[in-house]
């Protein structure tokens, strides 16, 4: 009997001590020399931090925080302990309970489904070989993201579903991370970036602890923290392998979500109208300033009672899926980023701090913005122009605090956009124009509504902006 258990094999790739390597569970739990793990796409390395902070979160508590925060390592023996109890539902191939599968899942079409496309988008994988086969390790990160990020649709339908007519499965809603994308905190070892997302007593068990994830039909009553982080969204099951490498996959639409899951997710971030209503946010717009405020997530609100020093340094980074055709295909996956110290992730009413995360938030529109222009020239950004229009950010940011005027505000970042497209502009042929103020307008666009969201407060003029390291601008 073939096996691929997840806890021993190679298969997130990761950043080591010595470069980057697939490692297994149980290494990115206890190598204090992991310092992050990737992905293949954003939305995929968010869901393969939830399903580790899902272990994180059964196997430490709340009392147990500090102490590991300060060894930088997990506790080894109940760590132990619980892989044991659980590691047969981490096989990825075992004929009862493969890993985020259902066990003899069979379609009801009249031909059966070959291929990994299910799991695999061909606009995210085809450049780098083709999607006829893939090998185990990249199938166990392919699967974790179907259930995570695959668009709503119509797929094939399978035996025992009550829901399929004529063969088909009939279209329930994108995956979890599709729907809401989410917001997570990194620290400068995988461990400590695990530690920053806990949540102390968060209910719910992931699915490996569940009987009967995936195997349901009807939505399920208000479902939440350890649930959602491991969501089984898909009926998956890997019907060929061939001399190591996954060649055909079997995927149906499967537990269906309610709209109202998204405000017991920890790390998503939501946004209260003027109704009363409150609404999931991609995490785009979450980084500024929501973040900060009421339906923040709630990994941040944890963190900040943890007692840390101010100065702790830690990026917050989110994952969004873009989805188009209502719904039914992705048109991309993105990810937003930015630098601060705790001690400036504070609530939007102290004013100064809010202002100063806004500054950093609006920083990341910008590189993301620089990054995109210079996808389309032949030249990376030169490194006087990096400094250039970083001084042009500090100085606009500073002017802001000075004058206590919106609009100045507004204006200097526009002003920055402005240039660093007429730079563009000289580096890029004529076919180039109309993809270059496409991009140009969606960014001014997110600006805008970025700088109207701001929470000024009432001490600006007492504030200070520290700038961040002068960033390096590349194609990557």
């Amino acid at each position: 009997m073939s096996t691929f258990n997840l806890l021993s094999e190679p298969w997130i790739p990761a950043v080591t001590g010595t470069g980057i390597e697939d490692i297994s569970i149980r290494r990115a739990l206890t190598d204090s020399g992991v310092k992050k793990i990737l992905g293949d796409t954003p939305a995929q390395r968010y869901a393969l931090h939830r399903l580790l902070l899902a272990i994180v979160q059964r196997t430490l508590s709340p009392e147990q925080w500090g102490s590991v925060w300060e060894s930088g390592t997990l506790p080894q023996a109940t760590l132990d302990a619980y892989l044991d109890q659980w590691g047969h539902r981490f096989d990825l191939l075992d004929e009862v309970a493969p890993f985020f599968q259902i066990a003899g899942l069979t379609s009801a079409g009249r031909k059966p489904t070959t291929g990994v496309g299910g799991i695999v988008p061909g606009g995210f994988f085809a450049i780098q070989k083709p999607t006829t086969k893939i090998t185990l390790a990249e199938g166990a990160r392919w699967i974790v993201h179907a259930h995570a990020a695959t668009p709503s649709g119509i797929r094939p339908g399978t035996v025992d579903d009550p829901r399929v007519s004529g063969g088909r499965s009939y279209p329930t809603a994108p995956g979890w991370a599709a729907f809401s994308g989410g917001v997570f905190l990194e620290s400068d070892t995988l461990v400590k970036t695990l530690l920053m997302n806990v949540v102390d007593d968060l209910p719910g068990v992931p699915a490996w602890e569940d009987p009967v994830a995936g195997t349901e039909f009807a939505p399920r009553e208000d479902p939440e923290g350890l649930e959602l982080y491991t969501w089984q969204s898909r009926r998956i099951l890997v019907t060929g392998v061939s001399q190591g490498y996954i060649t055909d996959v079997l995927v149906s639409n499967g537990h269906p979500l309610q709209a109202s899951w998204g405000g017991r997710d920890p790390m998503v971030t939501l946004r209260t109208d003027r109704d009363g209503s409150r609404q999931i946010i991609s995490p785009l717009w979450a980084l500024i300033p929501d973040i900060l405020g009421e339906g923040g997530p709630r990994t941040l609100q944890a963190l900040h009672t943890r007692g840390l020093p101010a100065q702790t340094p830690l990026r917050v980074t989110g994952a969004r899926v873009a989805l188009g055709t209502m719904g039914s295909v992705v048109t991309d996956e993105v990810d937003g980023v930015f630098d601060v110290a705790l001690g400036d992730l504070r609530s939007p009413g102290e004013g100064a701090g809010a202002v100063a995360v806004a500054a950093h938030g609006l920083r990341a529109i910008y590189l993301s913005f620089l990054k995109e222009l210079w996808k389309i020239t032949s030249d990376t950004a030169t490194s006087a122009e990096g400094v250039y229009f970083s001084q042009i950010l500090d100085q606009t940011v500073t002017d802001t605090l000075k004058t206590r005027d919106r609009i100045v505000f507004e204006n200097g970042f526009q002003d920055i956009l402005r240039e660093a497209d007429d730079v563009a502009a000289s580096k890029t042929d004529g076919h180039d124009f109309v993809r270059r103020q496409k991009i140009y307008m969606v960014y001014t666009g997110l600006l805008r509504k970025a700088v109207k969201r701001l929470h000024w407060g009432d001490d600006l003029s007492e504030a200070q902006y520290l700038p961040v390291e002068k960033p390096v601008v590349d194609k990557s």
